[in-house]
């Protein structure tokens, strides 16, 4: 998909002679990267330049979206994280606990 799909896309794209190509690769996409993904995502961003020379490639770092486990995950342990946190302060601040 990174490689292939992406040069079909822009050839497509040519073909049917569209005005403007935004390609989204990677941050890291890097033919000399150690990570096949990144690899590929190097490689598809020179097939589609080749296919649609004025393309536009889109580097971003890793991206999310609605109802994404992750930030689900993530929001849902700062909620316990803020329970937790609001809890140890009110039981162990000196004076609160009844004694003297």
């Amino acid at each position: 998909m990174n490689v292939d799909g992406a040069e079909r896309i822009a050839k497509i794209c040519v073909e049917e002679g569209v005005p403007r190509l935004i390609h989204v690769s990677h941050l890291n996409a890097s033919p000399a990267s150690q990570s096949q993904f990144y690899r590929t995502k190097a490689e598809g961003e020179e097939r589609v330049k080749t296919a649609f020379p004025n393309a536009t490639i889109f580097r971003p770092g890793s991206m999310y979206g609605y109802e994404d486990k992750l930030l689900n995950n993530i929001a849902s342990g700062c909620r316990f994280t803020v329970m937790l946190s609001a809890l140890i302060s009110v039981s162990f601040q000196p004076g609160l606990s009844g004694g003297s």
